[in-house]
């Protein structure tokens, strides 16, 4: 059974249910309702190829193939399209990293 002691309306601190209250909630028509998790952290920085150099295609596409996980035919396309996302979700100092790579290569990269 669902059992909330009294509280301070003011306190914003989540309760903890057991699996037999989510279960009983559940039942009573509360979908999803879960265990309080500690919210996900930011997502990070991205970092978007902007420009390439025409003849700096290959040695960006190899840059791009090797931080994407990817094919460097892949990545081609990828460099033959910007502006695109080459990876996201990266702390601000593997997103500098990442774009003097792709700079010292012939792109043009920033952080967002």
């Amino acid at each position: 059974m669902i059992s909330l002691e009294q509280r301070d309306p003011s306190d914003m601190t989540p309760v903890k249910l057991t699996a037999d209250d989510q279960q009983q909630l559940g039942e009573l028509g509360y979908i999803g309702v879960t265990e309080h998790t500690a919210a996900p952290a930011p997502a990070g920085f991205d970092v978007v190829l902007t420009a390439v150099t025409p003849d700096k295609k290959l040695p960006v596409a190899k840059i791009v193939a090797e931080a994407a996980s990817i094919e460097v035919q892949v990545a081609w396309g990828l460099v033959d399209t910007v502006p695109k996302t080459v990876k996201s979700g990266l702390t601000r100092a593997e997103a500098e990293a990442l774009v003097k790579r792709l700079q010292d290569a012939g792109g043009t990269a920033e952080i967002r």
